[in-house]
């Protein structure tokens, strides 16, 4: 699947661009995400595949996520959501659909800034709900005239 949008919001950390992005994270949560499948928290630097602190939600099945982890280790995003704050990356949202039988579906991976130590990122990957690629990308779009 190719990718159909790129959004990008950049903001000085206090402004209208701040908020609406902030607000839109929250409410595509609440719209279309259904679980978070892994978390971690990590340095700045550290390779994600060998860090010990990721941790794998309550319920959802490890061979499920090596499953999940193999097809997203080479797949493309088709959807690209940044929001960056004075020239740096505050958080990166990037949407995955995976084709594998066992693990067909939408996926997101959320990388963002630890607010209190600047040199961490927290990195989780979430499930979605059955959705349509057109309305999770049409969902980032913002009216600059409201702004």
């Amino acid at each position: 699947m190719q990718r159909i949008g790129y959004h990008i919001f950049s903001s000085d950390g206090t402004d209208d661009v701040f908020e609406s992005f902030y607000d839109k994270l929250e409410e595509f949560h609440k719209l279309y995400v259904d679980k978070l499948l892994i978390y971690s928290a990590i340095s700045i630097g550290t390779n994600l595949e060998v860090s010990e602190s990721i941790r794998i939600s309550d319920g959802v099945d490890y061979d499920f996520i090596n499953i999940l982890n193999k097809e997203l280790k080479y797949a493309k995003p088709v959807i690209e959501v940044e929001h960056i704050i004075s020239e740096d990356l505050d958080c990166s949202i990037n949407f995955f659909y995976v084709q594998h039988e066992e693990v067909e579906g939408f996926y997101i991976s959320e990388i963002s800034t630890d607010i209190d130590d600047p040199t961490r990122t927290h990195y989780q990957l979430f499930n979605l709900k059955s959705s349509n690629i057109y309305d999770l990308n049409n969902h980032w779009h913002i009216d600059v005239e409201d702004m």
